[in-house]
């Protein structure tokens, strides 16, 4: 059996500003979401900060499918399904947490940043408020910043965030 490998490839300030962006995307479904998912997805986020800041081994394969399966089933009690807008949300958020527990490399990288997009465009569905399209804007804002430090992690931040908000801006209407 291969052993875990440690978290030691991906620059820390640009990962945190992963894990932030993920933080805010779901810290804006918390009212819709069920406790227990809250609670999942804040341990899941604590055990990551800790092997990052540690450098100590990511979990086995056989865990995070362990994870995954029963995420699954908690979803499905929770809502007696897995189809449907809440379900499916439900399942986003606990993935990005999980695929966000096991990043090692720079691909898993771009596949939570996708899916924190994705998470940030599925709080629409509940509210179309200003105050969540700000937020929803500033999560994009963070985890831009964080793909933009990924490419070239010798660059100031400050550089990294005037690129990924430049970036924003031309993307505007």
């Amino acid at each position: 059996m291969a052993e875990p490998r440690n978290a030691v490839t991906l620059p820390p300030l640009p990962f945190a500003m992963l894990i932030a962006g993920a933080t805010l995307t779901v810290a804006s479904h918390t009212l819709w979401l069920p406790f227990w998912v809250d609670v999942t997805a804040a341990a899941l986020l604590i055990w990551r900060a800790f092997v990052s800041i540690r450098n100590g081994a990511l979990p086995a394969r056989w865990l995070l499918i362990a994870l995954t399966l029963a995420g699954a089933m908690g979803v499905f009690f929770s809502y007696r399904t897995i189809m449907g807008r809440d379900p499916g949300v439900t399942l986003l958020v606990l993935l990005l947490f999980l695929k966000l527990l096991e990043t090692r490399a720079g691909r898993d990288v771009f596949v939570v940043a996708f899916l924190v997009y994705f998470v940030a465009l599925a709080n629409f569905f509940y509210s179309q408020s200003i105050p969540i399209a700000g937020l929803m804007l500033l999560t994009v804002l963070v985890t831009t910043t964080a793909l933009v430090g990924f490419s070239a992690p010798q660059r100031p931040f400050v550089d990294d965030l005037k690129t990924a908000g430049r970036m924003l801006a031309q993307a505007g209407p």
